[in-house]
């Protein structure tokens, strides 16, 4: 399939063998890590959960707990079944679509 690699203020290409795209994500934050799961492309700054739509990176909303977003992120670790935002100080999971938090 195809890749998806970030990086600083909001660079983010995407392709695969000699075959590359560059997304003109309208972000400026540094994107810290990006995974797939469930045909979504998600990526992390170190202080939000950006989706990809079409070319544009959107800001994810659908926490289980409306008040609650993560202080940080970091990382994304997709698995079989959910997809987690790990940061220093807190853990987010994906399930039923909503994000919610782990620890």
């Amino acid at each position: 399939g195809i890749a998806y690699v970030v990086g600083d203020d909001g660079a983010m290409i995407r392709g695969r063998k000699d075959e590359w795209h560059v997304l003109h994500t309208g972000r400026g934050e540094n994107l810290m890590d990006v995974a797939v799961y469930d045909q979504q492309v998600y990526t992390v700054t170190d202080f939000r959960i950006p989706v990809l739509d079409g070319e544009k990176l959107v800001n994810a909303v659908n926490f289980a707990d409306a008040k609650d977003r993560p202080a940080t992120c970091l990382h994304l670790i997709a698995g079989s079944d959910t997809i987690f935002s790990v940061g220093t100080k807190d853990i987010f999971r994906l399930v039923n679509k909503a994000w919610e938090r782990v620890a």
